[in-house]
């Protein structure tokens, strides 16, 4: 025990000093130490404990002066380090362990109700640091200056602990090492006693801070809080999560755009859910094979020698023809120029030369290399036929000729086995016997055409005897004109694909991915063609929005004077969500916080953002020419998938046109989004709002600002696929 009259005759000593203030620290010291012995004989051992409290703040630093904004679809990120700790030492009153049933069961289910093991303690202490915690003896040794710093001491470790504050409670000592394992606890109820000088509090588990149903309002992180303005995130979702947006609220309240950087590329998925419950279900519309993929396109502009942001023509990508068809017109005898293409060792070698099979002769050739280019002779040695192509065999000799251009036909080459062997697979132009398939499409294009163009020029007016009379001006306009007259126009022209259909049946039959092809084709010639295969029967310009790309006419009939026809289908490959380059497509669209607003000729578009209730999508049918902008069940949610990885981003591209319609995230793993979003200018962001489709899982984010802060969240229920929306608080 401590020495009464001791500290009797030091507290007098230190009035005559008048030192009011040391003299409160110092009685402050004495209730302290006397009311830490009644307890000790009021207490058992098993009923002192030591708990350790950390001091919370949000993640930008703010106190909880405005209280914790509690919903289900809301969460407080809150954060604390180790070193931050304050160790006390409690007196339990009451620790409850109890299963029971939790009365908050889920709203949507009444039936359903949790057993859960509820737990809550309360208790009394003061401020018994270790380092304040003296013996008798020591305080009888002790010098003025000791007895001064120890009492200053004292009140500094009382200032520390804050009634108004959020604490973070454990029983064991928290470390970076084990920060996310310990259990923890909150204080629910924190009040100061005076008479006592001591403090009552509850606390509860964190996840019985609040009683709402399937609530998460708080995430403890071990973290400091973010330094100065937010300069922009870096995300990465767990696997399968298609992002609705990623969208941060100011100080103000606004919506600041948040933008991917150079190295990082946004993908758009048009989706329908079909179910909400008891699991989510999407349609992934842009992966079916309704979409011909791009890389089908790609390969075939590869073939034809043709960039990808250049004209060509879909002939031959929806012929059936197995072989040329021009090497059953044209002999050896008959070809007159050539131009053949062969890579050697990086070098690009084009070969121009005028071909006699009897009288082989010399002609230039050019030798394109990176740094400079030469001219050099190429000697034809051999030609010969075979089933399906030319083989031609020459002999390259460098020299300074001059080039000379004999670009009339264009020669598709591949090598043979010997290296100045080539084979010849070549098109002349007015020789290839067009595939009947293609002769329909033609046909299409052309009816379609002159439907629209009112069929002007069929007839004209003549006076005989004085009379007006209407008179055939041009006999195929006016049969057209008499075939359309009093018809469904979409499903006359629709009908001219489906008599072939039924008439080549054996060919549809054999080959149904190259009918699907022309199929698909029809709805990206939806701004040219009108048919019941064309997005909202090629009306209006819907198809720019509800197709990730299409493609546009570039062979025009312009202000006809008598009957034409489409002779060839020339198209370029154009979008709303990508550029495509010489050699390459990039995504157009960056933004990640806000949805865009699309323009078309005749309307303005923009896909609604996901909310709180997630909605189905009633699809009475997928029928390109029942889907419009209008309906709503056709435009329902366009979900994002982003990367910074080569890799990644070839495959995102191979998904447009898979035929994986049904989404499933656990075949969907190929969906890993990872990438950095910036702000135009730094923000004093509050909330970020994050909307997703299976997000369930653990999301990294990284706070961009003064410092890097970096984060692993796990934001959504895994037993609620449709809980797709979260409002964090930071």
């Amino acid at each position: 025990m401590i020495n009464k009259d001791y500290l009797e005759e030091f507290e007098t000593e230190l009035k005559e000093n008048s030192d009011a203030e040391f003299i409160a620290s110092f009685s402050a010291l004495k209730r302290y130490q006397k009311k830490d012995y009644l307890k000790e004989l009021t207490y058992l051992g098993s009923e002192v404990k030591n708990f350790y409290f950390y001091p919370l703040t949000t993640l930008t630093g703010r106190e909880l002066t405005e209280g914790i904004r509690i919903a289900k679809e809301k969460t407080t990120i809150m954060c604390t380090t180790p070193d931050k700790v304050i160790k006390i030492q409690l007196f339990m009153e009451k620790e409850d362990s109890t299963y029971e049933l939790n009365e908050f069961t889920d709203p949507a289910n009444f039936s359903e109700q949790l057993i859960k093991n509820s737990k809550r303690i309360s208790g009394v202490f003061d401020f018994n640091a270790d380092l304040l915690k003296l013996s008798d003896k020591e305080i009888e040794d002790w010098e003025d200056e000791q007895i001064e710093e120890y009492a200053s001491a004292l009140e500094k470790e009382m200032k520390l602990f804050d009634i108004n504050k959020l604490y973070l409670i454990t029983e064991e000592k928290l470390t970076d090492e084990n920060f996310d394992s310990v259990p923890k606890y909150l204080n629910q109820r924190l009040t100061y006693n005076s008479t006592e000088d001591e403090y009552d509090i509850d606390f509860v588990p964190i996840d019985e801070f609040t009683s709402l149903y399937d609530a998460q309002p708080l995430i403890i992180v071990n973290s400091e809080p973010i330094k100065g303005k937010i300069k922009g995130l870096g995300v990465k979702t767990p696997l399968g999560t298609l992002v609705g947006n990623i969208k941060p609220v100011n100080e103000e309240g606004h919506f600041p755009d948040l933008v991917a950087d150079k190295d990082t590329h946004v993908f758009k998925k048009l989706t329908f859910p079909f179910q909400t419950t008891p699991t989510l279900n999407l349609i992934d519309y842009w992966s079916s094979d309704q979409i011909i993929p791009l890389k089908d396109i790609f390969s075939y502009l590869d073939d034809l020698g043709v960039n990808y942001d250049e004209e060509f023509s879909l002939a031959k990508f929806i012929s059936f023809s197995k072989e040329d068809p021009s090497l059953k017109t044209i002999s050896i005898e008959g070809i007159q120029k050539l131009e053949a293409e062969k890579k050697v060792s990086g070098n690009n070698f084009t070969v121009y030369s005028a071909i006699n099979p009897e009288d082989p002769e010399w002609e230039t050739c050019t030798m394109q290399e990176s740094r400079y280019t030469r001219s050099s002779k190429i000697e034809i040695s051999e030609l010969s036929k075979t089933s399906n192509n030319l083989r031609l065999t020459c002999k390259w000799y460098p020299q300074s000729n001059s080039f000379v251009d004999h670009r009339k036909h264009v020669w598709n080459v591949t090598e043979y086995r010997n290296e100045n062997s080539y084979k010849v697979n070549y098109n002349s132009p007015g020789a290839q016997d067009i595939d009947t398939a293609v002769k329909v499409v033609l046909q299409m294009l052309t009816e379609s055409f002159w439907k629209d163009y009112e069929f002007k020029g069929a007839t004209k007016i003549e006076i005989n005897g004085g009379q007006s009379v209407e008179t055939i001006a041009d006999k195929d306009i006016y049969l057209l004109n008499q075939k359309y007259s009093g018809q469904d126009r979409y499903s006359v022209t629709t009908n001219n694909w489906l008599a072939w259909k039924s008439i080549n049946r054996k060919i549809v039959n054999a080959n149904p991915n190259l009918i699907k092809r022309i199929e698909g084709i029809f709805a990206m010639l939806s701004g040219t063609l009108k048919s019941n295969f064309s997005i909202n029967k090629g009306d209006n310009d819907d198809y720019k929005i509800l197709l990730p790309y299409y493609f546009e006419m570039t062979y025009q009939i312009d202000n006809p004077s008598k009957y034409v026809s489409y002779e060839d289908i020339k198209v370029r490959l154009k979008s709303n969500y990508f550029n495509f380059t010489k050699d390459g497509i990039e995504p157009k669209n960056k933004n990640i916080s806000n949805n865009e607003i699309y323009k078309l000729d005749y309307n303005h578009y923009a896909f609604p953002e996901l909310t709180k209730t997630t909605e189905s999508a009633s699809i009475p049918s997928s029928i390109p020419s029942d889907q419009e902008l209008a309906n709503g069940e056709f435009s329902k949610y366009q979900m994002k998938c982003f990367t910074n990885n080569k890799d990644n981003f070839k495959i995102m591209i191979d998904q447009y046109g898979s035929g994986n319609i049904y989404f499933n995230p656990l075949t969907n793993k190929y969906i890993e989004n990872e990438g950095k979003f910036y702000f135009n200018d730094p923000q004093n962001i509050q909330e970020i709002i994050i909307s997703s489709f299976f997000g369930m899982g653990t999301w990294s984010i990284e706070f961009i600002a003064d410092n890097i802060i970096n984060l692993k969240l796990n934001l959504f229920d895994k037993y609620s696929s449709y809980n797709n929306f979260r409002d964090i608080i930071i």
